[in-house]
């Protein structure tokens, strides 16, 4: 009897696991994963990419079958992704237009899948967004939006039912609304554009009114499939737009710095082919999906490469760091043109040197509050490719005495300063290139007249300074007499310091008046100058050019004429002279002489 009892339990239980695996098939939304192995395996082809951090944060249900109101579609393709502050969503459209458009409900904490809501239309879901209260839902195929309370999410929870209907209201957008996203009060709708630039506009929502209101528009990548904001903390706010080409093709993250008005693009990620749209939670998980797992792009001769099946994410950080860099002193953010934005210091050194490279990208920018309290900082040394310092970049840099920029002033000047850096403005300003100071002539034959040479400064880029805007010049007194003499430029306006510079007065020179070879001797006689002089020199070389001369230094200005000894006989020697005026233990020498030649004995 016990073994018959036995026997009859285990049939009961064998066909209640039937039944149920039959209603499952037949009319429940099915959960487990289709590719179970397909994250791996795309983690692996993907490891020069941040995607091969990514971790799972649950399964996209309804791949293989969506109860859609007792009825089954196999062919739902997810499109949006959303977290509330307590579900996970996927809107999703049937590819066939045979079944209405659906939200798959998940729970946050874990992942797991609750119900789905069933539109009352076959208008082909986007994406999705969650501002707070409200579900907002881009309806691709009616430049509409959807929008309704999360509190019908709750409700269709609660009851218990694998399939609720859903109802809405539809808003105007006046655009193709490819995808939807949500950030500090406004709602963004996005499009994807297959002839040009991509478009992602605002649209404040009037509750009162129950409409949306058109505000400013941001270019973003052609091929957008979806996108979310990112709040950086003190790195800034970012924008990520996923890009999507096909089934074959690699998608893109494309993670763009918001500054302004413009997002200006930082990098773009190699991602899995069919990427599209993404959120980011209270914790800092950023989340995405691909439609790459949907029936139709993995039947008969189509066949996505990485068909993934799961929520995929990553942490905020992990995500920033492939544009956020740091070495030992600074920290700074890459764009994809290759400059770079100096975040923030990170000691309190008395001495910085932003290099003229940050890992391989040029800085063009100092951020807000980058140095701000870093009171030891004394000296700072800005790179000439610098053309923004944000406000506050150098508050409270109270020690700062010294900033030693690469350009010119003429650059300097151009540079765009914000407010509250008052201690970078009063520091005593360094220009690498602002010292290219040139004298019109270095040295002057005497004359008897006053010499005054002119002074050009120039940058390396060949812009001319104006004297008395840029400068001053104080000539030294006398400056006709044998000697030497400074010229002091003394700068102002932007400049700090000074420069001298030098030039001097030499004597006149002499000729040779007369030659005669002898045996191993040469008789060598010049012309008296007009002027008094110290001495005279003489060299001699067997060559015109007077390589490996000679040179005797005749040390009295009243005799004028030597006799070279110890040469070869029968050689052809060039001889020259030049006079010279001792000054205050230093030697004002002529020019040379024109040379001349004599033939030994």
């Amino acid at each position: 009897m016990k073994r018959i009892l036995s026997v009859m339990l285990a049939i009961g239980i064998l066909m209640s696991c039937m039944t149920c695996a039959v209603v499952s098939f037949a009319a429940g939304t099915s959960t487990a994963a289709r590719y179970p192995d397909a994250l791996k395996t795309a983690k692996a082809a993907y490891s020069d990419s941040v995607f091969s951090k990514v971790e799972e944060s649950g399964i996209i249900p309804g791949l293989v079958s969506t109860n859609v109101l007792g009825e089954t579609s196999s062919q739902m393709t997810p499109q949006g992704f959303c977290y509330t502050d307590r579900y996970m969503l996927i809107s999703a459209y049937e590819h066939d237009r045979a079944y209405n458009s659906v939200v798959y409900v998940l729970s946050k904490a874990d992942g797991r899948y609750l119900t789905t809501l069933v539109a009352p239309e076959k208008n082909h879901f986007g994406g999705i967004c969650f501002d707070g209260e409200r579900i907002f839902i881009a309806k691709s195929t009616s430049q509409k939006v959807a929008c309704f309370p999360q509190s019908q999410i709750d409700a269709a929870v609660l009851s218990g039912e694998d399939s609720v209907p859903l109802t809405y209201e539809s808003l105007d957008c006046g655009m193709t609304a490819s995808f939807i996203t949500y950030f500090k009060g406004l709602v963004y709708v996005g499009y994807y554009n297959e002839s040009g630039a991509g478009t992602l506009k605002a649209f404040r929502y009037d509750a009162a009114a129950d409409t949306l209101v058109a505000g400013q528009s941001l270019s973003i990548a052609q091929f957008a499939n979806g996108g979310c904001f990112v709040d950086g903390g003190d790195k800034g706010d970012f924008l990520a737009i996923g890009e999507s080409y096909g089934s074959i093709n690699n998608s893109y993250l494309h993670l763009y710095a918001l500054e302004g008005s413009t997002p200006r693009e930082c990098t773009k990620i190699k991602m899995p082919p069919m990427l599209e749209e993404m959120d980011v939670d209270e914790n800092g998980r950023f989340s995405f999906i691909f439609e790459s797992a949907a029936t139709t792009f993995n039947t008969g001769l189509i066949q996505c490469r990485y068909p993934m099946d799961r929520i995929c994410s990553l942490s905020v950080e992990d995500l920033l760091e492939t544009v956020i860099h740091r070495d030992d002193s600074l920290e700074w953010m890459q764009y994809a043109d290759k400059s770079a934005k100096v975040l923030r210091c990170l000691n309190n050194a008395q001495s910085v040197v932003i290099g003229n490279t940050l890992g391989g990208c040029q800085p063009v920018c100092i951020g807000e509050n980058c140095f701000e309290n870093v009171g030891d900082l004394k000296t700072i040394t800005i790179p000439r490719t610098v053309k923004t310092i944000e406000n506050s970049a150098f508050a409270a840099c109270s020690a700062l005495q010294s900033v030693r920029y690469g350009g010119s002033v003429y650059e300097w000047n151009a540079v765009s300063v914000g407010a509250d850096n008052d201690t970078l403005k009063t520091a005593q300003m360094r220009f690498d290139d602002a010292l290219i100071m040139k004298l019109s002539a270095t040295s002057f034959v005497y004359d008897g007249k006053v010499k005054t040479p002119k002074v050009t400064v120039k940058t390396a880029s060949g812009k001319v300074s104006t004297v008395q805007k840029d400068y001053d010049v104080n000539y030294a007194k006398g400056r006709k007499n044998i000697g030497t003499y400074a010229v002091k430029i003394v700068f102002k306006g932007a400049y700090k310091g000074s420069k001298t510079l030098v030039f001097s007065i030499v004597p006149k020179g002499v000729a040779l008046k007369w030659l005669s070879g002898a045996k191993r001797s040469a008789a060598v006689q010049w012309y008296a100058p007009k002027t008094k002089a110290s001495g005279y020199q003489l060299s001699y070389s067997l060559y015109k050019n007077f390589s490996t001369a000679k040179t005797v230094t005749i040390r009295s200005g009243k005799v004028f004429a030597k006799k070279l000894t110890g040469l070869k006989s029968g050689r052809v020697y060039y001889v020259r002279v030049r006079t010279y005026t001792t000054l205050g233990g230093k030697n004002y020498f002529s020019a040379w002489s024109g040379s001349r030649k004599v033939k030994v004995k």
